[in-house]
């Protein structure tokens, strides 16, 4: 027992240093909270926390065992990963900013939002790759049942709290008001950040 408990306290920071790192989860979410606000930044949140569930349950299944030996599955997530990144950039490229009353010209619709942070969650090959390597590396046939089934919900846990605190934290009046002002400036940089992380991520796959 006192294993399992060394274990899951082990862990748990690994996993709030790896949500903390930038990315294009920590992009799209920032984004989302400034130009439509904390309801929709929730809903991505909420997006981006069931995709690390997925991968989590994903992990333990052995589905990353799965895409060491078929590389072209591993490959084509990359890809789609990618594109999707791409796409997004895009999205955010062409819009024109916030108008004075704070809502974007070209607001995706909200009932998307959770789609978008799911989406950009499960085709993340960083996502897949953390993931496995962390459950291949900690939990070994010596990890109780009690341990497993105590640390996924503890993670997804630890997840939805870090995300929506961004989420709150972005679309609060002081951080949003200031946007209004450069919003097209930030959506410019955004956009152009996510396009280059798609770019290089199926890029890199494409090349290797």
């Amino acid at each position: 027992m006192t294993d399992n408990i060394t274990l899951i306290l082990a862990l748990l920071p690994i996993h709030l240093a790896v949500m903390v790192s930038p990315g294009p989860n920590f992009v799209l979410l920032s984004t989302t909270a400034l130009s439509t606000g904390r309801n929709d930044a929730l809903r991505v949140a909420l997006g981006i926390s069931v995709g690390s569930l997925v991968w989590m349950v994903a992990a333990v299944a052995g589905v990353s065992i799965i895409m060491d030996a078929l590389p072209i599955l591993s490959l084509a997530l990359k890809i789609i990963g990618g594109m999707y990144l791409i796409y997004l950039g895009y999205k955010l490229l062409i819009s024109k900013g916030m108008t004075s009353d704070g809502f974007n010209r070209v607001e995706t619709k909200k009932k998307n939002s959770f789609r978008r942070g799911l989406i950009s969650n499960l085709t993340n090959p960083k996502s897949a790759a953390y993931f496995g390597s962390i459950f291949a590396a900690f939990l070994t046939e010596e990890v109780s049942s009690f341990a497993l089934a105590s640390l996924i919900p503890l993670l997804f846990l630890l997840s939805i709290a870090w995300h929506s605190a961004l989420a709150t934290a972005f679309s609060v009046d002081a951080v949003r008001k200031p946007y209004l002002r450069y919003s097209r400036v930030i959506n410019l940089v955004a956009g152009t950040t996510l396009l280059a992380l798609g770019l290089r991520m199926a890029g890199t796959a494409l090349l290797n």
